[in-house]
């Protein structure tokens, strides 16, 4: 009898003797909407909520929801689970904000795992393991990225541009903007994290977008404009690189 994750047994239910953890959240991206109730029980066990999230959902959706781990089914349609580490890595370069696993089912390919972990994923989970090892294995990734305090407030470099993140709101030169449609606010908060970094339409279009397949390189670039009007003194800081897309530059703006 197999022993892993997926099993309803014994051992997971006692889990919950010694479990005195917050709740915290895991997001999965599947595209099985009825996943084995014993993962959601033991991930329940171990202080965790499971969020269940399509496929296509955007990485910066995901950031602003900030979970607390992330666990990607590595059977994704279409190569839909490799595309989401890789997008993961750029997004945030060398400062993950959570730690992302992928979740499989059976003995691990090695080649698979260098890959995977070569993108950014912190190691490939089996559904056949052991619930408590599963969780241990989270548990102590977690404590490492606890220390990295989600941040309440992003500012560009020299602090002319700030985003409050809880409330949305858009501060320039400490004067509130109008308004952010919520792309505009992604995109700004893209820039952000990583000034000065080039972003090409198609990469801004998979992760604010996602994979949805009703948008096209023209919607970045209205988007960019409306964002551009509502930063008023702090729009030439949203620059066009020609034949390559998007930046934020402060310093060349002035």
């Amino acid at each position: 009898m197999s022993t892993g994750i997926l099993t309803n047994e014994p051992r997971v239910q006692a889990l919950s003797k010694t479990n005195s953890l917050p709740i915290k959240m895991a997001a999965v991206i599947t595209h099985q909407w009825s996943p084995d109730p014993s993962l959601r029980i033991a991930l329940a066990i171990g202080g965790w909520r499971l969020k269940l999230l399509p496929r296509d959902v955007s990485v910066m959706s995901l950031i602003q929801q900030a979970p607390s781990v992330l666990l990607i089914d590595m059977s994704l349609p279409d190569n839909r689970a490799w595309e989401l580490l890789e997008t993961f890595q750029k997004t945030w370069g060398a400062f993950a904000l959570f730690p992302v696993f992928g979740l499989f089912a059976g003995k691990p390919d090695p080649a698979r795992l260098i890959k995977a972990l070569d993108l950014g994923a912190e190691d490939l989970l089996s559904l056949e393991t052991p619930a408590e090892l599963f969780l241990a294995r989270i548990r102590a990734t977690s404590r490492i990225y606890a220390r990295r305090r989600p941040a309440k407030k992003l500012s560009s470099p020299n602090s002319s541009v700030q985003l409050q993140l809880e409330s949305r709101r858009v501060l320039v030169h400490s004067i509130p903007t109008e308004p952010l449609a919520p792309k505009e606010f992604a995109l700004l908060q893209l820039m952000l994290m990583r000034p000065d970094h080039v972003w090409t339409r198609e990469a801004l279009l998979d992760i604010v977008w996602g994979k949805s397949g009703d948008v096209f390189p023209r919607t970045v670039d209205k988007h960019i404009e409306t964002l551009r009007q509502k930063l008023g003194p702090a729009a030439p800081f949203v620059q066009t690189v020609s034949g390559a897309g998007y930046r934020f530059n402060e310093e060349a703006a002035q």
